[in-house]
Formats: C-alpha cells, structure tokens, sequence
C-alpha cells in the first residue's frame, strides 16, 4: 500500500501544518488581548477626566487669567477653570455661552473655543472687538465688554 516513507512524509506536514496553524493563532491572540488591554487604558483615561461642564444648566465662573492681542482688533482671552485637572468638554468647532450683566441688562453670547480640547485647567476664546461706528452707533456691546476684562476678574460661563 504506502511505503514508509510517503506515510512519515505525509505525518511530517501535517504536524508542520498543525505547529504553524497553532503558532499563528497564538500570535493572533496575543495581538487580541493587547488591544483589548488599551482599549480598557484608554476608556479608564476617558473616565478619570474631569469635565467643567457636567450640566448643560449650569453656571460655571471662570476667571480671566491672560489677554493678549492678535490683531489691532481681536484678542486671545484665556479663562481659567476652578479646578485646574478639568477639561472644558467641549470641542473645537462647538460653542459655550459666556453671560455678563452690561449696562445693566443680561447679555448672552455664544463663543467657539480655539484652545485643544483636551487641555486641563483652562480654555482660550479669539474675540474680535466690535467698536463703535457710523453704521452701528453702539459696537459689540458684548465683544466691548470682554475687552474691558482684566486678569483676575470672573465671569459667568455657561
């Protein structure tokens, strides 16, 4: 029937086959548990980040820690948070309202943060500033009112 040699031949490669198949699902399952090991790390990170703005109905006051001007008529206004391992929670590309009592009413403006949104402890707003002119007698009631902060003072963030 078959000679000795095509049967320990034919062993040969299927325990070769069986080695490399074995070899191949134990790296494989390696690689599994290693991302499943990161991705545990990172949604433990995820959870331990402390976001400033919890609840959308919340006032938060932030203070004014530095303005610097970009332009002759734009600033960059950095807010510090109350605690300094927060992150905004916001996006880039979204916004928050900044609130402020001017000239006796309660003004309400939506702003869009520039800084990266996994920065702790503070966030950055570019504010162009609106002054007076023919066409609008007033300005930027709001945008003047940012301008006129200094560092240290507080404000209302929504």
């Amino acid at each position: 029937m078959y000679s000795k040699t095509a049967v320990a031949s034919t062993v040969g490669v299927v325990l070769g086959v069986t080695v490399a198949s074995l070899m191949v699902n134990s790296y494989r399952s390696q690689r599994e548990n290693k991302k499943k090991k990161k991705s545990r790390s990172k949604r433990k990170k995820v959870e331990e980040t402390k976001f400033l703005l919890k609840d959308p109905n919340a006032k938060y006051d932030i203070s004014l820690v530095e303005k610097k001007p970009l332009t002759t008529d734009t600033n960059l206004l950095r807010f510090k948070f109350p605690n300094s391992g927060e992150v905004l929670g916001c996006p880039t590309g979204k916004h928050v309202f900044l609130s402020a009592k001017v000239n006796e009413e309660m003004l309400t403006r939506p702003y869009s943060p520039i800084s990266d949104p996994s920065v702790r402890g503070f966030v950055d707003f570019a504010v162009k500033i609106y002054k007076p002119n023919a066409d609008f007698p007033q300005g930027g009631v709001f945008s003047q009112f940012l301008d006129s902060l200094n560092p240290g003072e507080l404000f209302i963030f929504l």
